[in-house]
């Protein structure tokens, strides 16, 4: 019943938002589907065990409807001005409260196998979560709301530039997680360095957003849309690639 509840109140609150926050469905279930398939079997069977689900859909979502409720919204992105290439936590995480952080935070929570299963649970929701937001570019970008303020027109349809990065084009170009994650997946990608911290995965996607930034009213073109939809798998493939890190800590 709760797991049901969780999910009707995501649906409602996503018809409701004027702003997009994150990837949408599909770009989230697709990270979830690729970082579990990269673990060990062990570790992916510890990871359900710990979840107690195998829908890749709620685990990707359950930190999306939960933060209104609980006060997580500023969990999910950091804002890097446009003008800076470099993470700066006084101006961009005041009191710890920003995607950094968080991730940092939570992460040591699975580590800490003396916290309770529930706490874990949280924490390994989140982390799906959050990583997935790390590698949404405009997640790392503190100007104009994150890309929410820069009007765009998409196939005769206004929208933002955050949305459509969140879900727009994804949906355009292959709206099914299970094929689109498959896809990825069999595609030649680079593995991020085993060393990447939160800061640099951080400071690659704001760099990313400087260079896919547009003026306010454009209109999105093909050559944007294919230089996007590029980008976007790469993302969604590093994301998994460092989800999937936390296998071993299971």
């Amino acid at each position: 019943m709760k797991y049901r509840a969780i999910l009707i109140f995501f649906a409602l609150s996503t018809i409701s938002a004027p702003r997009a926050f994150c990837w949408g469905s599909e770009g989230h279930d697709v990270v979830v589907r690729m970082a579990i398939r990269q673990m060990k079997p062990a570790e992916r069977k510890a990871v359900y065990d710990l979840l107690g689900t195998h829908d890749t859909h709620y685990i990707g979502h359950w930190a999306d409807a939960v933060k209104s409720q609980n006060g997580t919204k500023n969990w999910h992105f950091v804002n890097i001005p446009d003008r800076d290439e470099h993470y700066n936590p006084d101006r961009d995480c005041p009191n710890g409260d920003c995607i950094i952080a968080k991730l940092a935070m939570v992460q040591a929570t699975i580590r800490n196998h003396s916290a309770s299963r529930q706490a874990r649970r949280e924490a390994l929701l989140y982390w799906f979560h959050l990583v997935g937001d790390l590698y949404q570019p405009f997640h790392c970008y503190g100007d104009k709301y994150g890309g929410n303020d820069i009007a765009v027109n998409f196939k005769g349809e206004p929208t933002n530039l955050h949305a459509l990065w969140d879900d727009k084009i994804i949906y355009y170009k292959n709206s099914s997680p299970t094929l689109l994650a498959e896809d990825i997946f069999n595609s030649s990608h680079r593995v991020p360095a085993a060393s990447t911290t939160f800061i640099d995965a951080a400071e690659h996607s704001h760099t990313r957003a400087v260079d896919m930034k547009l003026k306010n009213n454009s209109d999105i073109t093909a050559d944007y849309v294919q230089r996007s939809w590029a980008m976007i798998n790469t993302c969604l493939w590093e994301a998994a690639c460092m989800a999937s890190t936390i296998g071993p800590d299971l």
